[in-house]
């Protein structure tokens, strides 16, 4: 890490980070393994047809097999190897479309119902999450899970002393979690008809009956704003995971909650229920779908 201009925190990371290690001409053990085989395949059929072909045509015949190899080994999509799209299209293509939760499995079909050929349209939705109890840790098997709900904090509208504050308390709290986190940003559809509903009522209470008509010219606005534009709202989780006792992660995620609330952050312990509503949140896809009820003192960011 490097500072280029005092009260500033520069850092020069490198977008490949997961890139293999390079052996021979700038590939890795896996594309030269992959290479390996077009190469013989390649020679072979030259040492075939040379006493039949001219170069040329040996040349002209053996450019789209060395062209298509190098583009499936050396190119990529999605931040994937062609090669591994292709197979995670294979797999798709052969897999099931529809997951339904079925713990104990599927059951047989009766012997009267047609039987669908080719892959099965149907199979049982297996998730992480085994369970979640009452007060929000989440069942992994041999891990647990515990959300931390908090908001952000804008560092461009900090003076220096105070960015540098906020990344030195920030990577202090990252140094602390001594077992995996994830650190999950959404975007979910934001509902503003509780901050309109609380505007109607409490408008008939203002001082003066100008200061009531901007209260319900404004709740208007946000109902015209809310009908012509999809409003979205950036949702932050703290994913706190352990191997140990459950009680040790609920005093290590207070922990994080509180050295958060330090930096200026809301942060909250999710319960059962609001664990409930972001695992099912995570499920849809569609940002609109996702809209819950928010609480009217939350900022929409």
């Amino acid at each position: 890490m490097t500072t280029e201009t005092p009260g500033r925190w520069r850092a020069q990371i490198p977008t490949d980070i997961d890139r293999p290690d390079p052996i021979i001409a700038g590939l890795s053990a896996r594309q030269l393994l992959l290479l390996a085989p077009l190469g013989a395949a390649v020679w072979g059929l030259l040492i075939l047809l040379r006493p039949h072909l001219p170069l040329w045509a040996l040349g002209l015949l053996a450019a789209p097999l060395v062209g298509a190899g190098a583009a499936v080994v050396l190119g990529r999509r999605d931040a994937m190897g062609l090669d591994h799209f292709a197979w995670a299209g294979l797999a798709w293509l052969r897999g099931p479309k529809r997951r339904v939760g079925a713990p104990g499995g599927l059951p047989d079909l009766p012997a009267w119902a047609p039987r669908a050929s080719g892959s099965p349209a149907l199979a049982p939705l297996r998730l992480p999450a085994r369970a979640v109890d009452e007060t929000g840790v989440i069942d992994l098997g041999d891990q647990r899970a515990l959300l931390v709900e908090c908001s952000t904090l804008n560092l461009a509208l900090a003076a220096a002393g105070e960015q540098d504050a906020a990344v030195g308390a920030m990577s202090a709290l990252l140094h602390t979690l001594t077992e995996p986190a994830q650190i999950l940003v959404r975007a979910v559809g934001h509902d503003l008809d509780p901050l309109i509903t609380l505007l109607h009522h409490h408008a008939p209470d203002l001082a003066h009956p100008a200061l009531e008509q901007a209260a319900r010219d404004h709740a208007a606005w946000l109902a015209d704003l809310q009908a012509r534009r999809l409003l979205l709202q950036r949702r932050l989780l703290l994913v706190l995971t352990t191997t140990g006792p459950t009680s040790a992660l609920r005093e290590r995620a207070e922990d994080v909650a509180t050295q958060l609330e330090a930096l200026g952050l809301r942060a909250r312990l999710c319960d059962g229920e609001q664990t409930w509503d972001h695992l099912r949140a995570c499920l849809h896809p569609h940002p609109a779908t996702t809209a819950r009820t928010a609480d009217p003192s939350e900022v929409a960011e």
